[in-house]
């Protein structure tokens, strides 16, 4: 076999790796555009019940897809925005933030909330099973984590400055349009 007929094998098999990672990808992913739209009211209504100024900022077309299941993602998103408007119980003045960042190859959300903050001490202990600031089972954020990871993603703390502003960010890698 010459050094052509051994270029355009590897050429035909690199195409064939990605159209099967695309077929596969294509079952694992979701649009995050379509997630906030289904989120969006509910999102608001919490907000103005809980007298938050809630400002959405989406960076992303609706044709961005993200490697995770869908209803994972709502799951944690609703868990992050729940945690950010406990945070904020105490504070005046409260505002949420949640931001669709369009990132090559990575789809980046941040929450942020001007409550109470997250002591650095704790920024990493608050992944973990069963480790809870509050009234709650400590679950929710390891799910987080750990169901990220499955998919290639993360979470993680960006800053947090008490009553000024705390940020979480999560990654997502792109995934395949279905």
């Amino acid at each position: 076999m010459d050094i052509t007929h051994f270029t355009t094998a590897v050429k035909k098999l690199r195409e064939a790796l990605s159209l099967l990672k695309n077929e596969i990808f294509a079952g694992h992913s979701c649009y995050p555009s379509h997630i906030l739209g289904n989120l969006r009211e509910d999102l608001e209504k919490l907000a103005s019940n809980h007298n938050i100024e809630l400002n959405i900022i989406h960076l992303l077309s609706g044709e961005e897809a993200a490697l995770m299941d869908a209803t994972a993602l709502a799951n944690i998103l609703d868990n992050c925005i729940r945690n950010a408007i406990k945070a904020m119980e105490n504070t005046a003045g409260r505002k949420l933030i949640i931001k669709f960042i369009n990132a090559d190859p990575r789809i980046i959300i941040e929450i942020t909330d001007n409550g109470r903050g997250i002591p650095r001490a704790e920024q990493e202990k608050i992944f973990e099973n069963g480790y809870s600031t509050g009234n709650s089972t400590g679950y929710g954020l390891f799910y987080a984590k750990e169901t990220l990871k499955k998919y290639g993603g993360r979470i993680y703390i960006k800053s947090s400055v008490p009553q000024q502003r705390t940020t979480f960010v999560i990654e997502l890698q792109k995934g395949s349009k279905r």
